[in-house]
């Protein structure tokens, strides 16, 4: 087994008493995710704030992709503003917690 598979394997049994809870939100499209990423990318700190509140309110399981994808250059924004919207986000989404 390679360190990579015994990392997701130790990540997993960590993780497999904490569920995602699924709840009845939006999901997000390629549209969405245009809007968002456009957000994320402003210099104005309403909008990062915005798009936070916008991604709290989103159905985190039908949506992994578009969020996945909004991680990968937007991650210091959607999780790291110490802000209540990006502290809620981080912890309900349980995205950023593996290494």
């Amino acid at each position: 087994m390679s360190t990579v598979d015994e990392n997701i394997e130790v990540t997993v049994k960590l993780k497999k008493d904490k569920i995602v809870p699924a709840k009845v939100g939006t999901i997000l499209t390629e549209v969405e995710y245009d809007t968002l990423n456009k957000m994320l990318h402003s210099k104005d700190p309403g909008d990062h704030t915005m798009a936070q509140q916008l991604l709290n309110q989103c159905d985190i399981q039908q949506s992994i992709y578009w969020i996945w994808k909004l991680g990968q250059r937007n991650a210091n924004r959607m999780v790291y503003l110490r802000t209540k919207a990006s502290r809620a986000f981080a912890e309900e989404s349980c995205l950023f917690e593996i290494s």
